[in-house]
């Protein structure tokens, strides 16, 4: 046990299951940010306690953040509970992990910014990094393992982005688990990718029933053009990540911000697009630098 155990939380550790820390910030000359509400909920439904906390701050408060964790620190898996973290410059971080808990564990993290538009060409960009849903079996328990994350934004109370996963199913052995992608819905992010390998403990041989989603690095933007300079605009969100844990030799995690501060994450900001003509002028003066410069040697060295 005490072997799979540590099998587990080196697993995690350098999994760097990550799935979106957003923050959004002002640029240089892009939108102004007025105002700020944040907020974040974490619940545990579990067999030894329950529990709901939440807490709440506005621009000038920095961030809040909340957790109710009931693994003790010294425990050989990775917490069992929910955290949660959102700052007025629109980071949130999300974690709920079952750990050898029985239950279920919830953290919602929400955020709405005003801004001034200051320019045409500000844009909305956020970028997820590589990130991962993960379950595990090592005990053929047989009930149903569940995990499962969401990003959603709106612009001015109308849907721009979603993107949501979960997985889930039983464990058993490598040929009877029920492991499977549930669903999927919104943008499905670059390099998204269901598997269920088989992990063998080493010096012990037993066999660890995973499933994992993965995804690879994704951009993507919210057209600000709709917005006249000068006018206040209004963009809010909701990250939020679910786990459903059997206790025993299983785990159960869902992950939008590295619990473990690896890495990962998911960042946004207003942003200003250079105007074309500016970029072109600019092209076209590196490339008059660098035939003066050609021009310059070709005379040095006839003399």
């Amino acid at each position: 046990m005490k072997r799979f155990q540590a099998h587990w939380l080196k697993c995690m550790t350098a999994a760097s299951a990550a799935l979106g820390v957003l923050m959004v910030s002002t640029a240089s000359q892009a939108a102004i940010l007025t105002t700020a509400d944040f907020e974040v909920v974490v619940e545990i439904k579990d067999s030894s306690n329950a529990g709901i906390d939440t807490v709440r701050g506005v621009l000038g408060d920095g961030q809040v953040e909340t957790e109710l964790i009931e693994t003790p620190p010294n425990h050989p898996f990775p917490k069992a509970g929910a955290s949660g973290l959102a700052s007025e410059t629109g980071r949130t971080k999300v974690f709920a992990g079952s750990g050898a808990q029985v239950g279920e564990y919830a953290a919602v993290a929400f955020w709405e910014g005003t801004y001034t538009k200051t320019s045409t060409n500000d844009i909305f960009k956020f970028t997820i990094t590589p990130g991962t849903l993960l379950l595990g079996d090592g005990g053929a328990v047989g009930g149903v393992l569940r995990a499962n994350w969401e990003l959603s934004i709106k612009l001015d109370g109308v849907s721009k982005f979603q993107s949501a996963a979960q997985i889930g199913g039983r464990g058993g052995t490598a040929a009877d688990h029920t492991f499977r992608l549930e669903g999927e819905q919104g943008t499905r992010l670059n390099g998204a990718m269901f598997s269920t390998p088989v992990i063998v403990v080493p010096d012990v041989g037993a066999f660890v029933q995973e499933a994992s989603y993965n995804t690879a690095s994704h951009t993507d933007f919210i057209d600000l053009s709709a917005i006249n300079v000068g006018d206040p605009f209004t963009i809010e969100y909701i990250v939020a990540t679910f786990s459903k844990g059997l206790g025993g030799e299983t785990i159960a995690y869902g992950h939008i911000g590295d619990p473990f501060s690896v890495g990962g994450g998911f960042s946004g900001e207003v942003v200003e697009i250079p105007e074309p003509a500016a970029g072109l002028l600019l092209v076209l003066g590196v490339m008059a630098c660098g035939r003066r410069r050609r021009v310059a040697l070709r005379r040095s060295s006839c003399h």
